[in-house]
This record gives structure tokens, sequence and C-alpha cells, in this order.
């Protein structure tokens, strides 16, 4: 089996992304539990997010992005993580954390950003970081990326600044 990871980064918006790298594993496929696929409950703020990148992948043909209670789980502990350091990462055990889950998955991708004078609760802002993503062309590579289907969406306030995390799994 082929998998992928990828991600991107963004902040002010400042964003981060972990783009493709490849990894062949000879395990067996498993059957994937459909409680993986619980829907999650999002904000205003992820709700608008997820609105916006859907709307791009259906301008582009592409099925739409299906928010996961489980990634989101994975998402919330990362977006936590980077705003205690104050500091835009990628998550290094992010397919760790996914296998668990997500057995089966093919690939995964992370976005990450830091967006400063804003509120996690705001849909304005939910939208205005949608577009910060969409305009830097790695981010928009893998919110239009075809081979993922599930994410996870996950805010933690800083001091001045939300804290992003998106995972996607395909």
């Amino acid at each position: 089996m082929t998998r992928a990871l990828a991600g991107a980064a963004l902040t002010g918006a400042v964003l981060m992304s972990a783009g493709p790298a490849t990894a062949v594993t000879s395990q067996a496929p498993r059957v994937q539990n459909a409680s993986n696929k619980k829907p999650a409950h999002l904000s205003p703020f992820s709700a608008r997010l997820v609105a916006v990148m859907n709307q791009a992948r259906k301008a582009h043909g592409l099925k739409p992005l299906q928010a996961v209670e489980s990634i989101g789980k994975v998402a919330s502990g990362w977006s936590a993580q980077i705003a205690s350091q104050d500091e835009l990462s990628h998550n290094p055990r992010l397919a760790a954390q996914i296998q668990r889950i997500f057995p089966n998955w093919r690939r995964i991708e992370e976005n990450v950003g830091a967006m400063g004078g804003g509120s996690a609760r705001s849909a304005a802002d939910g939208q205005r970081l949608a577009e910060a993503y969409l305009d830097s062309p790695v981010h928009r590579a893998n919110i239009l990326d075809p081979h993922v289907r599930w994410i996870g969406v996950a805010n933690a306030m800083g001091s001045d600044t939300i804290w992003n995390t998106i995972d996607f799994v395909g």
C-alpha cells in the first residue's frame, strides 16, 4: 500500500503546509469502523472555513470534504500544542494518530495557520482564514486534493491569535 503524508502552514494569516511525502507499507487492509466517521460539530468559525473550502472543491468538480469528529480531536490536540508554544509547526505524530482511527488511510495532509486579531467563534474570521489558505498555492493544493475526503478542523486561542489545524485524510 502506498501512503502519502503532506502538510502546509500559514500565519497573520501565517500558514504552514506539509506536502506529500510517500511511504510504503505492507500492511493488509482492515475494515474501518463506521464510528470513525461520525460528523463533527463545528463552531461558526470552523463551519465557515469548511464551507469555503468545499465551495472551492465544488468549483473544481471535487466531492466535498466531510468534517469528522475523530480527526477533529487529533487537530484539536495539535492546535492546543502550537498555541501553547506560540509557534507554528506540524504534528510529528500525525500519521501514528490517524493510523489508530483510520487504519486504511492512503493520504494525510495538514494545514496549520495562525491569525491575529480574530475570534475563533467568528464566521467572518473563518472566511478570512479560508481565503488565506486558498491564496497560498501549497495550502490550496491540500484543500483541492481529490484523494482526501475527511477532515478534522480545530482552533485554539492564544493571547490575541487563533491557532488553526486542518488534518486531511484520504
